[in-house]
């Protein structure tokens, strides 16, 4: 079965790295429909398997129940937790990396061993190096970077808000890609918006920019 035949049938399975603004409202908003494994600090975990993860979005608010990632059937729509990175991508179809650019060489070297050799690992990250880190260590063209163009606001361990709504970016050189038409696919199913775009690494250079000087203003006032 391949991923689009997966995907309609709601076998995709999903890993989402990372359990913060991003990464939350992703997994829960994909959770509500399809199995998604999702990584987490052990504090997150511990909230989420407690008292599940709320999301408010542009289609109102919502609760997701979370278990434990070895407790149960795996199968099904829902969420399922873990600490362990190797454990959160065992059978991966899609792997969704959504940590912080500084903690992308580490995570993608501890995953690397047991990712299936099918999956895709698509980056949800700020900044240009991802990519290339993550192709540096697990071969050429395994993983496709976007660009996350919505807010969303970490608010503890088990709620994220999403405080504007926009579209994540694939580049339009992948849109005979399977996994990036899957990847779309699955987000635009589990209600976030996707979109082409002909140059996804100058957008990326763009927002880094503006972050930069960000910082800068706040710096100086």
């Amino acid at each position: 079965m391949n991923l689009q035949e997966k995907l309609d049938t709601k076998q995709l399975r999903t890993s989402v790295l990372g359990a913060g603004a991003v990464g939350g409202y992703v997994g829960g908003m994909i959770a509500r429909e399809f199995p998604v494994t999702l990584l987490c600090r052990s504090n997150q975990a511990e909230a989420l398997r407690k008292d599940g993860l709320k999301v408010r979005g542009h289609q109102g608010e919502f609760f997701v129940q979370a278990t434990s990632l070895d407790q149960g059937d795996n199968s099904g729509p829902g969420m399922r937790v873990t600490e362990d990175p190797r454990k959160a991508v065992e059978g991966a179809d899609l792997v969704l990396l959504c940590v912080k650019s500084q903690d992308t060489e580490d995570l993608v070297r501890e995953i690397a061993p047991v990712l299936p050799e099918h999956a895709a690992v698509i980056l949800l990250q700020n900044g240009v190096r991802n990519k290339d880190v993550a192709n540096g260590i697990l071969g050429a063209n395994r993983s496709l970077e976007t660009v996350v163009l919505f807010n969303s606001l970490f608010v503890n361990p088990g709620e994220v808000t999403l405080t504007a709504t926009e579209s994540v970016i694939f580049d339009e050189s992948e849109s005979e890609n399977e996994a990036a038409i899957v990847a779309s696919k699955l987000l635009k199913d589990s209600g976030i918006h996707t979109r082409l775009h002909k140059n996804v690494r100058g957008i990326l250079w763009t927002k880094l920019i503006i972050n930069l000087n960000n910082g800068s203003s706040a710096l100086t006032g």
